[in-house]
């Protein structure tokens, strides 16, 4: 049995337009790699869809969304798992479908323990605040200097915005596996859902605790900062 390069939750929310990366290590040239998605629809007959993989340096891939052909609304959850030469060599992973209408979202990616990508949803309010810092040089003024002439010059200045994210309410164990996030070497968000960006997490975590389920706030800065002057 071959495990998922994940330390995820075996059940995971995702929504229409998201997509999951699983892969594995293959102790030899994986052969005859296929992957499975069954979908289970909210009525009528289920259907699996199965995919030939090609193995990468001995590491096989299989993304997760909604199969072509199928209506999201429609679905259910989705079951996803490989076979190596029509056997069962993973364990199957439940990925529920979110149908609820999200206003504020932020989609984080990071390169897990394992050597995989984790993703996870930020549902929660979304709120950013722009730093700005300036490089600035001192010069005398010439004799009958006039108002336009500048006493203070910039020489460069950059933009960046620091973006705070909470996730909904979750399981102890779902947090768990999310707050390990903060010490991956190499983080994303996901833009226009296809584009990773680079972020840095600049915060610490903070947990709110309700009802014995559990809120993640997080604070990040995107890893390249807009020069808006260069002088």
């Amino acid at each position: 049995m071959y495990y998922f390069l994940t330390n995820a939750p075996v059940s995971k929310k995702i929504r229409e337009t998201e997509w999951e990366e699983l892969s594995i290590l293959c102790r030899g040239a994986a052969t005859s790699v296929t992957g499975k998605i069954k979908c289970y629809r909210l009525a009528g007959t289920n259907a699996t869809y199965t995919y030939t993989i090609t193995a990468s340096g001995h590491r096989v891939y299989l993304n997760v969304l909604t199969p072509t052909g199928e209506t999201f609304s429609l679905l259910d959850y989705m079951e996803a798992w490989m076979e190596i030469e029509n056997t069962q060599a993973t364990q199957k992973r439940i990925f529920v479908c979110d149908h609820n209408d999200r206003k504020f979202t932020a989609r984080i990616g990071w390169l897990n323990t394992l050597g995989g990508i984790d993703y996870y949803t930020f549902y929660g309010q979304t709120s950013s605040e722009a730093q700005i810092e300036r490089t600035t040089f001192k010069r005398e003024l010439p004799t009958g200097f006039t108002t336009v002439d500048r006493g203070t010059g910039i020489l460069t200045s950059s933009y960046e915005e620091e973006t705070e994210i909470v996730s909904d309410f979750e399981t102890p164990e779902t947090i768990a596996w999310l707050v390990r996030c903060l010490a991956s070497p190499e983080t994303w968000i996901m833009e226009d859902h296809l584009t990773l960006i680079p972020i840095v997490f600049t915060s610490k975590s903070h947990v709110i605790s309700q009802a014995g389920l559990v809120q993640l706030k997080l604070k990040y800065k995107k890893a390249n900062s807009i020069r808006v002057q260069n002088g």
